[in-house]
């Protein structure tokens, strides 16, 4: 499941995805991001990189992709080591699309995610490197997409076949 936003004061279905595809900027329901998951290899936004600065961007070289995923801060580097070494991710995009939501009498939002990653099970996860405290009390924060555990079992997964 991509999100769970009861109680959040909005629905999953008032979220949009923009995202910079193959044939120019698109813009699909939140519930079609599995179906062009593979089309977000491009951030949304650039990663600067200015003398003074308070974080620290760069590239990371990923094993299991073969190729550079960007990241903003060291903590944002530490989830891609950890996603690199984890048997059952298959894919991760950096901040790979706009998530556009209004809460229910509100201001339109928008926030790029972190990451996008994608399970060898299918399963799409939006990760934010954030603690919770600077998210703050957003209504249908970003922490509303994140998945939600279908049961109290631990997950399990198979490695994907080597190519």
């Amino acid at each position: 499941m991509l999100g769970h936003a009861e109680g959040l004061g909005c629905s999953a279905d008032g979220f949009e995805a923009v995202f910079a595809g193959e044939s120019g900027v698109e813009r699909v329901p939140w519930r079609r991001v599995p179906e062009v998951v593979d089309e977000l290899v491009r951030p949304v936004r650039s990663f600067p990189s200015y003398r003074g600065q308070r974080n620290f961007p760069g590239w990371y070289w990923s094993a299991t992709l073969g190729r550079q995923i960007g990241f903003e801060s060291w903590v944002e580097r530490d989830h891609l080591v950890a996603l690199d070494f984890d048997a059952c991710v298959v894919g991760v995009a950096s901040q790979p699309l706009w998530l556009l939501w209004t809460p229910e009498g509100g201001t339109p939002r928008r926030h790029a995610p972190d990451f996008l990653v994608r399970s060898v099970d299918g399963t799409v996860a939006v990760v934010d490197s954030r603690p919770l405290h600077l998210i703050g009390d957003r209504p249908c924060g970003c922490t509303s997409t994140a998945p939600e555990p279908s049961s109290s079992e631990p997950t399990t997964c198979t490695p994907a076949p080597a190519a």
